[in-house]
């Protein structure tokens, strides 16, 4: 893919280019299923997942026990992905009343939850990972959104395309297809035969992100530097964009790069470095055919997306969206014939 003859210095985009941005918090889903929750119940190491199983566990339901969740993501947002969800899980129930083996405290709480959340593309290459911890179960943290069912996670980080995010996330919930939420198995069954014994689910869990850095649409004298690809102008009234063209927009904000560089260093030409994490781009709300998007030469935070005009849209003013690994940006202005 050739870079567009619409040509940015990056002395032109430090002086004159103005980008918006939002701090509204992004919204995430994650679906997973084969959900297996291996309990730790027996003191012989040697022992742990030797038998090929189905094990079933001894579960105490006694405080300090311990287990490890597993469950493989096929979803994010609606769109197929794949990776892994690997939980550590403590039983400590808190409860103002509580039985024997709960701890006394001021709210009710269950267990207490270590989560990594691997995301990858549908190919199997890396988007990123999410860490949260927290304790399941009890009322929800002040402000966390309606559509969350119930405890209060943290999230604690993230690599790749969420590094240096924040956040939070809450407990799972069973989609209606599920039989169950997970399988219980001991630690000594093998996790090797996990899929082939099956597993609970499918499940959701949702997050409420703060990104460290998201996408935004560059934009020139107020004017988005979304161009033709043919002759490289400016989308203007003058100039509308078509169903089927191919246009060039340059944006801030989406994440890694393949092959990366050196950390401060600029994005290089040969080869040209391609966006490693999953780039949208819509147009009023309709998905258009993203043929290349990667870092513009020479910059260490701008990109070239190029794309194709996706036909059914009405003539006036639209909405630009650009997402990077579903971290949408602010909507830029579209002029359309």
């Amino acid at each position: 893919m050739k870079i567009s003859r619409f040509v940015l210095t990056a002395a032109t985009l430090i002086s004159t280019a103005a980008i918006s941005r939002a701090d509204d918090p992004v919204l995430l889903q994650l679906d997973a299923t084969n959900l297996v929750s291996y309990v730790v119940d027996t003191p012989e190491v040697s022992k742990y997942g030797t038998l090929a199983g189905p094990v079933i566990p001894v579960v105490t339901g006694r405080p300090f026990q311990t287990a490890m969740i597993v469950g493989d993501i096929v979803a994010v947002n609606g769109k197929p992905a794949k990776g892994f969800w690997l939980a550590r899980s403590f039983q400590f129930s808190n409860s103002p009343t509580p039985v024997a083996g709960q701890n006394i405290a001021d709210i009710s709480r269950s267990g207490f939850y270590e989560q990594i959340f691997e995301v990858l593309q549908p190919d199997g290459s890396s988007v990123g990972t999410l860490y949260s911890t927290g304790m399941s179960g009890g009322p929800l943290p002040p402000g966390a959104p309606a559509s969350f069912p119930t405890g209060a996670y943290a999230v604690t980080g993230g690599t790749g395309a969420w590094f240096g995010v924040r956040g939070e996330t809450t407990n799972l919930v069973r989609l209606p297809e599920a039989t169950v939420t997970l399988r219980n198995a001991s630690a000594t069954e093998d996790p090797a035969n996990r899929r082939s014994l099956g597993g609970g689910g499918p499940v959701r869990i949702q997050f409420r992100l703060i990104p460290a850095e998201r996408p935004a649409i560059v934009t020139l004298n107020g004017v988005p530097a979304i161009a033709k690809a043919s002759d490289g102008k400016l989308i203007s009234s003058s100039n509308a964009a078509a169903a089927g063209d191919v246009l060039t927009l340059y944006a801030t904000g989406l994440g890694p790069v393949r092959p990366p560089p050196d950390p401060g260093q600029p994005f290089g030409s040969s080869p040209l470095q391609t966006a490693s994490v999953p780039v949208e781009v819509t147009i009023n709300g309709l998905p258009a055919e993203v043929m290349y998007a990667g870092g513009y030469p020479g910059t260490t935070d701008t990109y070239q997306i190029n794309f194709r005009v996706p036909s059914g849209l009405t003539a006036g003013l639209g909405k630009v969206i650009v997402s990077s690994a579903w971290v949408p940006s602010v909507a830029a202005p579209l002029t359309i014939r």
